[in-house]
């Protein structure tokens, strides 16, 4: 029984491979990327009608061959300080009602105070929480690289829970479970968007195309694919989402169409 045991268990780790190298392979590229100190402004969310009950500006996009009508659900604007710290978050729902959350900071910690209020204006609800910062002021409940990226290094028992290439997160294990799997693509001639929230330290360092989640070996395969489009400077305008499920009988003929598509447009402050 052991002997049968460790023969699946090799199988599935075979087959988790050849899956794994499918997706993650990165092409080389001779292009330089493109970088700007610019930061994200502000966002505007829209979702497909089974996401959101919004019905605010329809707005028809198009995603694996496929139109969705995307309607608003919301926006983001942010405000930063001299040092490119976030200082204020606001969300504003198109259903009504906002979200206002300030940012302030000390030697060695961040603190937040965010504040809930309804479409009349009225405060519903208010909370505060605060973080230690570690000397790259990032988030210190976390482990970072010398990139300042953060990482979640191997466990006592040498299981991997990560594998980075070329700067960028290719696969990671979620949870404390090495074959649950999600693996990322990217495009590498151009530089992941920036963060606002500077203190959760430094993601991948490309744009990432493709997203592909393994609940199980024996489970449904759940892909998220990105669709970019650029301003004249190169910067990110608006992102594509969209989601599809891909049953364990998934033949390429008969390939799925998405099963909802979210889109976000965006807008820079520069120096």
């Amino acid at each position: 029984m052991k002997h049968i045991s460790l023969t699946i268990t090799l199988c599935t780790l075979t087959m988790l491979t050849c899956l794994v190298g499918c997706y993650s392979t990165i092409p080389a590229t001779d292009i330089e990327p493109i970088f700007s100190p610019c930061g994200i402004a502000k966002e505007i969310h829209k979702a497909t009608r089974y996401e959101t009950s919004s019905v605010v500006n329809e707005e028809q996009v198009k995603a694996g061959g496929v139109a969705f009508a995307v309607y608003l659900t919301d926006s983001v604007t942010y405000s930063y300080d001299c040092k490119n710290r976030l200082l204020q978050k606001q969300v504003d729902y198109y259903e009504g009602g906002h979200s206002k959350e300030i940012f302030s900071y000390s030697p060695g910690k961040m603190s937040s105070v965010i504040t809930y209020s309804n479409k009349q204006g009225a405060i519903t609800s208010q909370r505060s929480y605060s973080v230690g910062l570690n000397a790259q002021g990032f988030d210190n409940r976390y482990n970072y690289n010398a990139e300042g990226q953060r990482i979640k290094p191997d466990d006592r028992y040498g299981n991997r829970f990560e594998t980075w290439e070329n700067g960028n997160l290719t696969q990671e294990s979620i949870g404390s479970d090495v074959l649950v799997l999600q693996l990322y693509k990217y495009d590498l001639t151009h530089v992941a968007m920036p963060n606002p929230r500077q203190f959760d330290g430094l993601g991948s360092r490309s744009l990432v195309v493709g997203r592909k989640f393994f609940p199980s070996v024996n489970g449904d395969t759940l892909q998220t694919d990105y669709t970019y489009r650029f301003d004249d400077k190169g910067h990110v305008k608006r992102i594509i989402e969209a989601h599809t499920v891909y049953k364990r009988d998934y033949h390429p003929v008969n390939k799925p169409a998405p099963n909802s598509v979210y889109v976000t447009d965006y807008e820079y402050t520069c120096p």
